[in-house]
């Protein structure tokens, strides 16, 4: 159950005219253990590709709900 962010890949994205992506979502790091390293990486990768890049950095919703969101961003 979720959202499922960044299982479409850059080239998809590229062949229906999109030109904007995420990276670094929560829910990327939380499941699939994504390190910032990993993002840097896939976020020079879109720009490199001539995207536009959001760099996610927030908090997971029991840092949020633990009022913990500036001591993890």
């Amino acid at each position: 159950m979720g959202a499922y962010t960044a299982e479409v890949s850059l080239e998809h994205l590229t062949d229906v005219g999109i030109s904007w992506t995420l990276t670094g979502h929560s829910e990327r790091r939380k499941h699939y253990g994504e390190t910032s390293e990993v993002i840097a990486e896939k976020t020079k990768r879109a720009i490199d590709m001539g995207f536009h890049v959001i760099v996610c950095c927030g908090e997971l919703l029991e840092d949020r709900q633990a009022n913990k969101t500036m001591d993890v961003v």
